[in-house]
């Protein structure tokens, strides 16, 4: 739907006003995308974008990732990764993009937990987004037991990189041109932040330690007021493949009941609507359903 077209698109299911707050939220999605898009277009920098959870930013950027055959998307994320996973996925996508003439991008996305509370992660993706030395680093020994973990592609790849240094029995990696794009949910500290903690303190290490990932990065933060993240959701909601089967007049009640239990509900997202909302309908009050016998109007 043009963004310029929502005069009235809610007829007596919402205040004329909810108009406003669906095109507040329809801006603010495009410009989001647009950006994503001029980061694919340039990728001159590493790429952080920081948004409140269940807005589809994942989606944005897989859909967006689709339109670059030559740009390899490798995506890492799950809060039960470890660091030697990460290590053999990234060899194995750099050692595929080399043979094939492709570049690589790693889209992080919602590592949150592991950023938050893992130094030796933080300490990886420093190294591997060094501006002048960007490389992968495992400087301990590769057992068979890791080579097991690996698949053949992986493990190609890490006899690859192995084979060009014959006095470690580790391997680097060199990810000169590699680029770093992330979605998260948690915003990354200021200099000021970090500043406000007592010096060498734990708070102040782990702050400083993510404090030097913005220091590499093009830093974004979503930050949205109630009505432009119910916009966004509700641009989604109206306008993209979720809520199978659901008609207008159902999608729309949906968004009026999140808007107006919006203290109460256990969640603001897509993913709400689509999986709760739609499947539970039934469970709530009536003057949100009156329109609910699935499929009429």
């Amino acid at each position: 739907m043009n963004i310029n077209d929502t005069a009235g698109i809610f007829g007596q299911h919402f205040p004329e006003i909810f108009e406003t707050y669906l095109r507040k939220g329809q801006i603010y999605r495009k410009q989001f995308t647009d950006n994503v898009t001029t980061y694919f277009d340039k990728k001159n920098r590493h790429y952080y974008i920081a948004g409140q959870p269940g807005v589809g930013k994942t989606h944005t950027v897989k859909d967006i990732a689709k339109k670059y055959p030559n740009i390899y998307l490798l995506e890492i994320s799950g809060s039960h990764i470890t660091p030697w996973a990460l290590k053999r996925s990234i060899a194995a996508a750099k050692r595929f993009c080399d043979l094939n003439g492709m570049n690589l991008m790693v889209y992080v996305d919602d590592l949150n937990k592991i950023f938050k509370a893992n130094s030796e992660f933080l300490d990886i993706f420093k190294q591997m987004m060094q501006k002048n030395d960007p490389s992968l680093e495992h400087n301990g020994t590769v057992t068979k037991t890791l080579l097991n973990d690996c698949n053949d592609i992986e493990r190609e790849a890490i006899e690859h990189y192995m084979g060009l240094d014959t006095i470690s029995s580790g391997f680097s990696v060199d990810l000169t041109g590699v680029k770093f794009l992330f979605t998260m949910n948690t915003p990354l500290p200021s200099i000021q932040e970090v500043k406000a903690q007592q010096m060498n303190s734990d708070a102040y290490i782990k702050l400083n330690n993510r404090h030097a990932i913005r220091d590499r990065v093009k830093y974004e933060d979503l930050v949205m007021d109630k009505e432009t993240y119910w916009g966004w959701i509700a641009d989604v909601v109206l306008n993209e493949d979720v809520c199978e089967d659901a008609t207008y007049e159902q999608r729309a009640e949906m968004l009026r009941y999140m808007w107006e239990k919006w203290d109460n509900v256990p969640q603001h997202s897509i993913r709400y609507i689509d999986e709760d909302l739609w499947m539970d309908m039934d469970d709530y009050p009536e003057e949100y359903r009156l329109h609910w016998d699935r499929g009429l109007v």
